[in-house]
């Protein structure tokens, strides 16, 4: 199939959710289709994937029109950057409006809320298909007209894997961790609204606690001089091997309450899962709708829950978190997103 797949910044490096997750689709994508796909704004991106087409907020603009006419793509996939805002909605009008004959199709990744005057506009703005991550966001967009399908994350299961604990020792040597710590590993956005200060409680005299943050949004500074103060060990370079960092840890922390501060089906809980090691979460997005409690899997959405579980965790004789990380393959993901449009 002919695939336009359009986002706002696709600019390097993608450790943040909702260009990686564009990024991995665009990858996978390509090995069964003809995919061309559009950053129109942010800075430099892969060109090997991605053209970078400077273009102003509204996608009115000739260059996007005379693109897309001369491609003629069967779907124009939209993911945008800020979600389904009433902007969201007003841009994917405009790329219906350059090509009626392909399919348009949002793919929001986070939850947004609407004003009244949004509410009334949107079911004029609809465009063909709806994919998001969790069920309240679903329900919430029918009301509009809009036709909504569920979609998960995805993860790269060849990237992020389990290792022995001879290679997690010598991990640990190569970023300076001591070999008898508990690690407890978060990785994501350093904001207010993700509930970060809590792991300033799980940093004890046994543990240690690794935040990484995105270099590719800005952090908050004085949260992070927090944690730091705290003992944590707050990492803010971006490098290529990520996974190295959750395979020396014992136990990934999702702490996120808040739903518009993470996109809805965290890929970093699959990414952990996917290195085998056990994950405490929050009820959080669409994890509890396909996701049960188990094998290494823990749900806690108090800091006396995260406690407990982390007492838990120490006792797992086995951890089979990779079973459940199986399942959601990049290759999985794409086959299901064209499956829902088709």
């Amino acid at each position: 199939m002919d695939i336009c797949l359009i986002s706002e910044d696709l600019s390097l490096p993608f450790d943040e959710g909702i260009k990686n997750f564009a990024y991995n689709l665009i990858k996978e994508l390509r090995k069964r289709n003809n995919v061309y796909a559009i950053s129109t704004g942010g800075y430099r991106t892969d060109e090997r994937y991605v053209e970078k087409l400077k273009i102003n907020k509204t996608f009115l603009s000739y260059s996007l029109f005379k693109r897309l006419r001369s491609f003629k793509p069967e779907i124009i996939l939209y993911i945008p950057s800020p979600s389904a805002t009433l902007f969201s909605f007003s841009r994917i009008r405009m790329l219906k409006l350059y090509n009626k004959k392909s399919k348009v199709v949002m793919v929001a990744l986070q939850p947004r809320s609407h004003s009244f005057l949004a509410q009334k506009l949107i079911p004029h703005l609809i465009p063909d298909l709806v994919i998001v991550q969790s069920q309240n966001f679903l329900k919430r967009l029918s009301k509009y007209g809009c036709q909504v399908k569920f979609i998960t994350g995805g993860v790269d299961l060849e990237k992020f894997h389990a290792v022995t604990n001879e290679s997690k020792i010598k991990l640990r040597q190569k970023y300076g961790i001591h070999q008898n710590k508990f690690v407890i590993l978060h990785i994501g956005h350093i904001k207010k609204n993700r509930n970060i200060e809590l792991l300033k409680e799980l940093q004890i005299d046994n543990h240690q606690v690794i935040v990484v943050g995105s270099t590719s949004t800005s952090q908050d500074g004085h949260l992070v001089s927090n944690l730091r103060m705290a003992g944590i060990r707050v990492i803010l370079d971006y490098f290529d091997n990520i996974e190295e960092i959750y395979q020396l840890s014992d136990c990934y922390i999702f702490p996120v309450t808040e739903n518009n501060a993470s996109i809805e089906f965290p890929l970093s809980v699959l990414e952990a899962m996917a290195c085998n090691i056990p994950v405490i979460s929050t009820r959080f997005g669409g994890l509890v709708y396909l996701l049960k409690e188990g094998k290494g899997l823990f749900w806690a959405d108090t800091l006396k829950e995260v406690k407990e579980k982390i007492e838990q965790v120490k006792l797992l004789k086995n951890v089979e978190t990779r079973s459940i990380a199986e399942q959601f393959s990049w290759k999985s993901v794409a086959k299901k997103i064209i499956e829902q449009i088709k």
